[in-house]
This record gives C-alpha cells, sequence and structure tokens, in this order.
C-alpha cells in the first residue's frame, strides 16, 4: 500500500499502541481536523479507546462519542446480543476461557474455533473442528500461543456468504453487497473472488442492521458478514472499519469512505447508486492460492481474473504496489 503515489507520505509502527504517537506528532496542527479511517481491527481499537486524547483535532468512527463502546462490541458474544437487537441469529455459540479446566463433552460436531475478538487473535487460527481430539489439541494450542478464550460455534452448511461494507451516520447511510465465490483460507478467510448482488431479502436483512446502527449512534464505516443457511439469513460478526472489499465497491462507483469522508467534513456530494450493476472482484494474489493448491485450474482462474473488473492489486492508473508486490515475491524465491 505504502508504494501508492497517492500517498503525499507514509509512517511505519511495529505496534498499534505506536499510533497515538504518529497522529499527534504529525498532525495536531492541521487547520481541519484530519480524518481517520483504520483498515484493521487494532487500529480501530487504540483510536476508540483513545477518543479523549484524539477527539480535539481529529475525526474518527465512534458509537455516541463513548469510547471503547466499539471495541466492546468487537467481542463476539456481545455480537450475538447485537445481532438479537436487530431480529437476526446467530449460529451456537460457545466462550472458552483458556486458563481453566473446560467442560467440551456437549460441544457439537463439526464447530469452528475463532478469535472472540478479532484484533486479539488472528485469522490464520480460525479452524474446523471434526471432533473431541482435535479440539482438545486446538484448545492446547491457542493457549501456548497466549490465548486467553476462543470462542467455539457450530459449523453451519452454508448456501451462501456475504460481505456487506458501507457507511452510517445519523441522517444517511449506504452499502454495497458481495456474495463470496472463494474465500482463502477456505475456512474463515478472507474474501477472494466475488460477485455483488442486489438482493431484496439480503437489502430486508441489512436494512434493519443499519437502522440499529442508527439507534446506537454508530457513525462511521462498517463491514458485515452474513451466512445463508436452509434459505435463511444468518448473522456471522460486524466489523467496526473499512473493509478488505472496498475495492469492488470503488469500482461500481459506490466510494462509501469517500462519501463518509465528505459527510463528516460538511462537504456537499451525492451518493450513488448501489444497485447500479454487477461487479465481479478478485483479490488475484490471494485467489491464486486455489491454483497453487489445484482446486482450480490456471485456465478457469484465469478466466475469472480477466472477468472481474476490480481488482485487490492492478489498477493501471497506480501499478506501483501490484510491482513491488510481485518483486517481493520474486526476490523470496531467489528469482
Amino acid at each position: 500500500l505504502c508504494k501508492s503515489k497517492y500517498w503525499e507520505k507514509t509512517w511505519f509502527v511495529e505496534t498499534d499502541d505506536e499510533i497515538l504517537g504518529i497522529l499527534k506528532a504529525n498532525f495536531s496542527d492541521e487547520i481541519n481536523k484530519a480524518v481517520l479511517i483504520p483498515y484493521s481491527d487494532g487500529a480501530t481499537s487504540i483510536i476508540d479507546l483513545h477518543q479523549k486524547e484524539l477527539e480535539g483535532r481529529f475525526i474518527f468512527s465512534s458509537i455516541d462519542s463513548i469510547p471503547g463502546k466499539i471495541y466492546e462490541l468487537m467481542d463476539k458474544g456481545k455480537q450475538v446480543e447485537f445481532a438479537r437487537s436487530c431480529g437476526l441469529t446467530m449460529a451456537k455459540s460457545f466462550e472458552f476461557p483458556l486458563n481453566i479446566e473446560y467442560p467440551i463433552d456437549d460441544i457439537p460436531y463439526p464447530c469452528i474455533g475463532k478469535p472472540i475478538v478479532s484484533c486479539e487473535g488472528d485469522k490464520k487460527d480460525i479452524k474446523k473442528i471434526a471432533n473431541r481430539t482435535e479440539l482438545t489439541g486446538y484448545l492446547k494450542m491457542l493457549k501456548d500461543k497466549g490465548y486467553t478464550r476462543i470462542l467455539i460455534q457450530e459449523y453451519l452448511q452454508i448456501e451462501k456468504e456475504y460481505d456487506v461494507e458501507g457507511f452510517v451516520t445519523e441522517k444517511e447511510s449506504i452499502y454495497f453487497c458481495n456474495e463470496k465465490v472463494r474465500t482463502w483460507p477456505n475456512v474463515g478467510g478472507p474474501t477472494a473472488y466475488a460477485f455483488s448482488v442486489n438482493d431484496e431479502n439480503l437489502n430486508h436483512e441489512m436494512d434493519k442492521i443499519v437502522s440499529r446502527l442508527k439507534e446506537i449512534e454508530y457513525n462511521g464505516l462498517f463491514d458485515v458478514e452474513i451466512f445463508k443457511v436452509n434459505g435463511r439469513f444468518l448473522f456471522n460478526e460486524i466489523n467496526w472499519r473499512n473493509s478488505a472489499v472496498c475495492f469492488a465497491a470503488r469500482q461500481s462507483g459506490v466510494n462509501y469512505p469517500l462519501y463518509w469522508y465528505y459527510s463528516v467534513t460538511g462537504q456537499n456530494y451525492e451518493l450513488t447508486d448501489a444497485k447500479r450493476y454487477q461487479v465481479y472482484a478478485m483479490n488475484e494474489l490471494l485467489d491464486f492460492q486455489h491454483v497453487k493448491t489445484r482446486e482450480i485450474s490456471f485456465g478457469k482462474w484465469l478466466g475469472q481474473l480477466k472477468r472481474s473488473e476490480a481488482k485487490a492489486y492492478y489498477d493501471k492508473n497506480d501499478p506501483a504496489p501490484l510491482k513491488h508486490r510481485l518483486k517481493m515475491f520474486l526476490r523470496r524465491r531467489g528469482l
């Protein structure tokens, strides 16, 4: 990302805790408040927990301007309550503290294990578990990694999986829906290949979520995952930040982070219709893993790549990021 021609200057941090120092040192004297758009859960939580230190000089997402409220709702257990308040349901969930002996006899198999709070863990640690033996080994592995708690959910036979991203303020909102074709890794991984959809029933469920976000006075970007199981929509999770699939929405003309920026800075703008036309989107380097593992042929993948108007890396107007990534790839292999 840092190679993009659109940046005037970039800074690097080793940990999320260093973000505050960078912001205060470089942006405290701006004539107008700088707008913060985090694209990771760690950055989101740092900003949310330190609102009082930042609010005088910065504009950022918040829930009713209450410090720590977004961080609180990153907790998957709290998101069960959030889903219910929207009139939606989630998969059956069990929270396991890893510092005590835990009963594991009543867990339905297969199941999924995942971090309770996204910023406390790694997507790579999301795992499908087939039986008690696997669960015991999984919990031990997580404990050795330093986890203190984990969420176990029933494994669902998912018909369709959606990623919905957008923004909401007190007065307005917009969102963009993607149906996932592939993720990587296959279980719990981010979107690798998808296409946009305009499903009235899905929109009805999303409208419930947006209404609830307005009720709790959320102002910011969001990324919602929804499953379709046995013909019903189930809420999986909400991320209180920009989405990794934002490039698909932007390609369609629904540049929702820009709209939110205009909204919170008091600028005039016109929302683009989110249902204008269907867009195929691919995170090309991530999705190529399916070719490497022989899940799909190179020819089929190449055809889908050509079909994808939205790409995570390739942009003819800004080619440096992809070139740099490919150089890194070749260098690691001694080429």
